[in-house]
């Protein structure tokens, strides 16, 4: 297969988030992002491919906290 031009990175993971009593109800006050070891690419079609990994940019994952 000719190496594709776009694909998606999935990433699996997990999210746990901290929750505190604020007159009588639970607010998330954080959250904390674990990514997982199972990453999974594939293109447009949902076709799962194996890439170069070498060749991947890092980008850090940008997760927002709640306000």
């Amino acid at each position: 297969m000719e190496a594709p031009q776009a694909y998606s990175k999935i990433t699996l993971g997990f999210i746990i988030q901290s929750y505190k009593q604020i007159d009588g109800k639970y607010h998330c006050v954080g959250q904390q992002f674990e990514a997982g070891d199972q990453v999974d690419r594939e293109i447009e079609n949902g076709e799962k491919i194996t890439i170069d990994v070498s060749k991947e940019v890092y980008f850090p994952f940008h997760m927002k906290q709640p306000n």
